[in-house]
């Protein structure tokens, strides 16, 4: 569904051509795409961090589930952060 959603976002046929995912310019659009139509700037702001991990990775913000890889998720975002000069 994703790819079918995405792809019409886009402008591209992403669900019969997922390939041009690697192209760097399709790529970020997916990926802003993705980020605009899921609403995920509400979680980001306040930078939860789990609930941006948990509605990417399991679908919902509000699952109870923790993502696979959230430590590291949140130590390099942590350090993104500084890098930015953010607070």
């Amino acid at each position: 569904a994703n790819y079918e959603r995405i792809g019409q976002l886009i402008g591209q046929p992403l669900e019969d051509q997922p390939c041009l995912l690697i192209e760097p310019e399709i790529g970020a659009m997916a990926a802003a795409a993705f980020w605009r139509d899921n609403s995920l700037n509400g979680y980001a702001d306040p930078r939860d961090v789990l609930a941006v991990s948990r509605a990417i990775n399991l679908g919902n913000a509000r699952s109870r589930a923790t993502p696979n890889g959230m430590a590291d998720r949140t130590a390099r975002t942590t350090r993104a952060l500084a890098a930015l000069g953010a607070r």
